[in-house]
């Protein structure tokens, strides 16, 4: 059977909010998954006659992990007593869930999971307000509520999985971090390298003082000059002694 919406009811029965979580090998996650081990030892002897499967803790990278879902729908015929609740706006903001939900079905009490953010202000008190869920990202720091569910499969045995009830972020800091570094290697290396432009002089400065080469050539001239003109001094003045002395031999 195919819904009006072109889904079959299979396919939205099976619709679900769902999450895996792990601690990478903190000694207190290890705590609580030996702890529900002993509530599925304790729900397996309240089963007369029939096998309670265990949790499968499925790893992720090696490390246990707990999975937690809660569907969008139960049967109608299932839970008679339940009334649907409407979807909260942060779940189904578009109302596609809403649109697609067929009469044979509720959203009811099992199906509503709160997203939760833990946030403190500037005075130290903690808060916990409604949050999107499109928030929480793999890496996140979450707090997971859930309840235990046994539901009846064939040959006698019972499947117990953790039904979700909320989710709270308490942390993005370190995924954050984790993404921007991630980011900054994806970025190819540059060098910058400073180019300086040589300024062209584009009017002459006459007050500008000349050159040291020129200044070192006209030094050298002057000094030639200087000694000459000394040389012809020196010159001039040993002819007038020898016209002195041949003079006094022509007195006498």
């Amino acid at each position: 059977m195919h819904t009006r919406s072109g889904n079959s009811l299979s396919h939205i029965r099976n619709l679900r909010q769902y999450v895996k979580v792990t601690s990478f090998g903190a000694a207190e996650f290890d705590t609580a998954c030996l702890q529900l081990q002993e509530v599925w030892k304790q729900l397996q002897s309240q089963v007369q006659g029939e096998t309670v499967n265990p949790i499968d803790f499925v790893p992720y990278e090696g490390n246990p992990c707990i999975e937690a879902h809660a569907r969008y729908f139960t049967d109608r015929n299932l839970i008679p007593y339940e009334k649907s609740q409407p979807f909260h706006p942060f779940v189904d903001p578009f109302n596609i869930l809403t649109n697609m939900k067929p009469d044979v079905f509720v959203h009811g009490p099992d199906n509503q999971v709160d997203y939760i953010k833990r946030m403190v202000d500037r005075r130290g008190c903690i808060r916990h307000v409604p949050c999107d869920p499109s928030i929480l990202k793999a890496g996140d720091l979450v707090e997971i509520a859930f309840s235990f569910v046994a539901v009846p499969i064939k040959d006698k045995r019972r499947l117990m999985y953790l039904n979700l009830k909320g989710l709270t972020l308490i942390d993005d800091a370190i995924r954050k971090e984790s993404e921007v570094k991630a980011f900054q290697c994806t970025l190819p290396p540059t060098s910058f390298k400073i180019r300086t432009f040589k300024r062209r002089q584009i009017y002459v400065d006459l007050d500008k003082p000349e050159d040291e080469d020129k200044k070192r050539s006209r030094t050298t001239e002057d000094r030639e000059e200087e000694s000459q003109t000394i040389e012809g001094e020196e010159v001039t003045r040993r002819e007038r002694e020898i016209e002195s002395k041949l003079a006094d031999m022509n007195v006498d």
